[in-house]
């Protein structure tokens, strides 16, 4: 029941990183795309889209803490790989496949640091 920190109920610990999580997100739209043009909307859109196949925060706001999360974490990979390369107006396509070439590379980071986990702990008990 009061699984957060100082004290605070889970409730209110998971309504906090869901804050978080969408303010993360909305910062990091607005690094990639600062601007009010049209293009820059369509960008920060098919982003939005792209990760969590709505553009309407209402919806986003309402998914659970870790699915915001994990989330954010393509974005900030999105973020990086997409400002490398200096494109200002991304297509539809362009969004999907860099947010999916992020996607994979998340995966298997996370594989790797698993298997090295479980290595870690096979050769511990050996």
């Amino acid at each position: 029941m009061f699984g957060g920190t100082n004290g605070e109920p889970d409730y209110l610990a998971l309504q906090k990183r869901a804050k978080v999580a969408c303010e993360e997100v909305q910062a990091a739209l607005v690094c990639l795309w600062p601007g009010q043009t049209g293009a820059e909307k369509v960008a920060r859109n098919l982003v939005l889209e792209g990760l969590y196949g709505t553009r309407s925060w209402t919806p986003i706001e309402g998914l659970p803490p870790e699915r915001l999360e994990d989330a954010l974490d393509v974005l900030r990979a999105f973020e990086a790989a997409y400002t490398a390369t200096g494109e200002q107006a991304p297509s539809r396509e362009a969004v999907a496949a860099l947010l999916q070439t992020c996607r994979d590379q998340l995966a298997q980071q996370a594989q790797a640091a698993q298997v090295a986990a479980v290595s870690a702990a096979a050769e511990a008990v050996f």
